[in-house]
C-alpha cells in the first residue's frame, strides 16, 4: 500500500488494484457532523494485503463500505482501474463488481438461509455473466467447493446444515467465484470459533495466492492483521496515524496509539518483554473531536502543542508515516 503525499494530487501507481484519493465521509447527526472517515489516502497494489486495524468507531467498516462503492465519499475519489468508481457507466460498473468481492464478519447474516449452496457460490457468475453463465457454473462449482475445502456434496444443502467456519468457506467460495481483483475482508474471523480461526486465515492466503488478487483486510485482532497483511492502515477517529510495512508496526511502533493497541495483546513470543504503553480514558466523541492531535486526551506523553496543531501524517524513514509532534 502506498498513502499518498496529502500536498499534491494523488497519482494511481501502475501496480494498484484500488486507490483511494483523500476520501472523507460526513454523516449529518443531531448536534453536528460525524466524520466517519477523515482525509485518508492510500493504494493497495495486486498480490499484496493491507491490513486496517483500531478501535471499534475508528472507520475501518465505512472505508471498506466506501471501497465497495456502497456508500459515496463526501469527498476525494475512489479509483478502481484508474477510474473513478462513482463515474462509471453502466458497462463499466459491471466490470467494477465482477473486479470487487466481499467477505463480511457474520457468515450467518451474508447467506440467504431460503437458497442452497449452490445457489449461494454460483449468484455472481449467473449476475455478472449472464447467459455464458450456463455452461461454466457446473465446471465452476465443484473447484470452487474444493477449493475452500467443502465436499461437492455440500451444493445441495442450505447454509443452517453447517457449522460456523464451514458457512464462512461458502461465503469465501462465492467471494473468489469471479476470480476478483480486490476482496475486502470485513472481520472475517470474528465471529468464528478460536479453534478455526487460523484454518480460515490460511485458507485466505492460499487462495491469494491462486488468484493473484488484493486483500483490504479489516480486523480487530492483532494477530490475525500480522498473520495476514504485508502492509498495515492504523486508523483513530477517522484518520491513518501511523502507516508501515508489518514488521516495522509490529517491531518497532512510533505512535503511542500502535503502541497501545500492541501492549494491551498478548505478545506473540512469551519470553519477550511486552511494550511497557497504556491508553487512558474513553474515545472522543467523534461529533466534537479534540483540537490538535486528536489523539492528545488519551496520550501518555502529550505535550501543550499536541492541542495547539493537528500532527500530519508524513514519513520518519523507511516508509514510516507517522502523525505524531513527538514520534521522533
Amino acid at each position: 500500500m502506498t498513502i499518498q503525499d496529502r500536498t499534491r494530487p494523488a497519482t494511481p501507481p501502475a501496480s494498484a488494484v484500488i486507490t483511494i484519493e483523500a476520501v472523507s465521509k460526513v454523516y449529518p447527526v443531531r448536534g453536528g457532523v460525524l466524520k466517519a472517515v477523515d482525509n485518508v489516502s492510500l493504494s493497495i497494489p495486486r498480490g499484496k494485503t493491507v491490513g486496517v486495524v483500531g478501535e471499534s468507531g475508528c472507520g475501518k467498516t465505512t472505508l471498506s463500505r466506501l471501497v465497495l462503492r456502497m456508500e459515496p465519499p463526501t469527498e476525494g475519489r475512489v479509483l478502481f482501474g484508474g477510474r473513478d468508481v462513482w463515474k462509471l457507466g453502466r458497462s463499466e460498473r459491471k466490470g467494477f463488481h465482477r473486479g470487487v468481492a466481499a467477505v463480511f464478519q457474520d457468515p450467518y447474516s451474508s447467506l440467504n438461509p431460503r437458497h442452497r449452496v449452490s445457489q449461494i457460490v454460483l449468484e455472481p457468475v449467473r449476475v455478472n455473466m449472464g447467459r455464458e453463465s450456463g455452461g461454466l457454473s457446473r465446471v465452476r462449482l465443484n473447484d470452487l467447493l474444493r477449493s475452500v475445502g467443502l465436499p461437492e456434496a455440500a451444493a445441495g444443502l442450505y447454509p443452517h446444515e453447517f457449522s460456523g467456519g464451514q458457512r464462512q468457506r461458502i461465503a469465501i467460495a462465492r467471494a473468489i467465484s469471479l476470480s476478483p481483483d480486490l476482496v475486502v475482508l470485513d472481520e472475517p474471523v470474528s465471529a468464528l470459533d478460536v479453534s478455526i480461526r487460523a484454518q480460515i486465515l490460511n485458507l485466505l492466503k492460499d487462495l491469494q495466492q491462486q488468484i493473484g488478487g488484493a486483500y483490504l483486510f479489516i480486523a480487530h485482532d492483532l494477530a490475525a492483521v500480522r498473520h495476514m497483511s504485508d502492509e498495515i492502515a492504523v486508523m483513530y477517529l477517522g484518520a491513518v496515524v501511523e502507516y508501515a510495512p508489518v514488521q516495522a508496526i509490529y517491531n518497532a511502533p512510533k505512535h503511542p496509539y500502535t503502541q497501545g493497541l500492541l501492549a494491551a495483546s498478548l505478545p506473540p513470543d512469551p519470553r519477550r518483554p511486552n511494550l511497557d504503553a497504556t491508553i487512558f480514558g474513553e474515545i472522543p466523541s467523534p461529533i466534537d473531536p479534540p483540537s490538535g492531535c486528536r489523539f492528545r486526551t488519551r496520550c501518555p506523553i502529550a505535550v501543550a502543542h499536541c492541542a495547539e496543531e493537528r500532527p500530519p501524517l508524513r514519513e520518519r524513514g523507511d516508509g514510516h508515516l507517522v502523525a505524531c509532534h513527538l514520534a521522533d
